[in-house]
């Protein structure tokens, strides 16, 4: 298991949920590698459709960065290329508020393979899950309201305040109120991770 804690984190809402069924143009960030449509990419089996200039791309030929909403090609396009990307589906977010305090932990499933004639034991990997926990000052009843519904949030964690990295995850969460007699009120959260947590610079 790893350990990973920080001090500053947000919660972001999905305000919508849109699925793209047609190829929509994808926007070029100026190294004609890295292509960009929204963000907060659901996480799926199924493959996208991404064209250049009408052509369908072998899925071997870049890399999907979900948490982002990015296609990340293995070489450079020509700066006229238009590049479509059809097939799923994305959020917009909106800030819900900060966290503090904030712990991750991620961990790994092992499956016990060993056979009798094994001198040492042998294991499979298993599933990966992670899961969070934060703490933030209670303001008002918003706060239980909106983590009252059984819906999945995102969260960006960040190691430091002045730093530009941070791991990206969604996944649902425990509210609570906590309150000492002479002391502010706070909310502990914890979050237990769905899909991916993703760390980015």
């Amino acid at each position: 298991m790893a350990r990973i804690t920080g001090k500053n984190a947000k919660i972001k809402g999905e305000l919508s949920h849109t699925s793209v069924a047609t190829d929509t143009v994808m926007l070029d960030s100026g190294d004609h590698i890295t292509y960009s449509f929204q963000s907060y990419w659901y996480e799926q089996t199924t493959p996208l459709r991404v064209k250049v200039n009408g052509a369908i791309q072998a899925s071997n030929t870049y890399t999907v960065s979900w948490y982002d909403g990015k296609i990340i090609f293995n070489s450079a396009k020509n700066p006229t290329d238009v590049v479509q990307v059809c097939f799923f589906d994305y959020s917009t977010l909106a800030d819900i508020g900060d966290m503090f305090n904030w712990v991750i932990d991620a961990k790994l499933d092992v499956i016990p393979v060993t056979a009798f004639q094994d001198q040492f034991r042998v294991q499979l990997s298993g599933f990966r899950n992670w899961t969070a926990s934060a703490e933030g000052y209670h303001v008002s009843a918003f706060w239980f309201h909106t983590f009252n519904i059984a819906r999945l949030f995102y969260f960006e964690f960040y190691p430091d305040t002045s730093g530009a990295e941070k791991f990206i995850g969604a996944g649902f969460v425990d509210f609570g109120v906590n309150c000492a007699f002479d002391s502010v009120v706070k909310s502990p959260v914890s979050i237990n991770g769905s899909g991916g947590l993703y760390r980015t610079t």
